[in-house]
């Protein structure tokens, strides 16, 4: 079983990340070992090989969600390129471009976990108070929009990066297995604009008396017609 050590705080946070990781994404089992005397992320697998995630958010911000300011969001994203990135680039919205591979341990700099839990959560929309005419945060705001990778899955880019570096160590890591189907939705808002002849009579009245519109009334009988 793999072998996760997490520093002493954010653990609720670290949990989540690691379960999306870990069981929603790879399907492999692990346990998570809090330790006060580490600062990154340490993964360790049955073989002993060692994978370290440094961590470049979640300690600078050590109290209950003290991290939940505007001012922690990155104004500006680094992209970098190394063996395990699964296209040209990938952003770095947490963390450093610091790569090592050694005999039985990988160093990275990007803190994956932090960056996705950005991602994943949205907490970005709670700090930013900027909203459009219907009460929406609006993409523009974002850092990914600001920052050129709106339409990049790069959660899974760093899922698929952290895949590639457990690989490097054991190749026979079986990874859950994906089944994708298309699922339409409709938004549909009114289901039932006309319940019967009553609701139709009662929309019309409404139209003459308070609209002052003949054109209207009828426009409405005529649609239930149609209905």
């Amino acid at each position: 079983m793999i072998k996760i050590s997490i520093p002493s705080n954010n653990i609720p946070e670290r949990k989540y990340i690691l379960d999306i990781f870990f069981n929603e994404f790879l399907g492999l089992s692990y346990r998570i070992v809090e330790n006060t005397d580490i600062k990154n992320w340490e993964i360790e697998l049955e073989n002993g090989s060692k994978l370290i995630i440094e961590d470049h958010f979640f300690n600078k911000y050590p109290t209950e969600l003290n991290y939940l300011k505007l001012e922690n969001i990155p104004s500006k994203v680094e992209y970098i390129e190394n063996k395990f990135t699964p296209e040209d680039d990938i952003p770095i919205i947490y963390g450093s471009s610091r790569f090592e591979i050694q005999h039985k341990k990988v160093i990275c700099g990007i803190d994956i976990f932090a960056s996705s839990f950005f991602m994943l959560t949205r907490w970005e929309e709670y700090v930013n108070k900027n909203r459009d005419s219907h009460n929406r945060f609006p993409a523009t705001q974002s850092l990914a929009f600001n920052n050129n990778f709106l339409d990049r899955p790069v959660v899974n880019e760093y899922i698929e990066m952290l895949k590639s570096m457990l690989l490097k160590f054991d190749s026979n890591i079986k990874f859950k297995k994906h089944k994708y189907q298309l699922i339409l939705t409709h938004d549909v808002d009114e289901l039932y604009m006309w319940k019967n002849w009553k609701h139709v009579y009662r929309s019309s009245a409404g139209d003459i008396i308070k609209r002052k519109s003949l054109s209207l009334a009828l426009g409405r009988v005529s649609e239930y017609f149609l209905i």
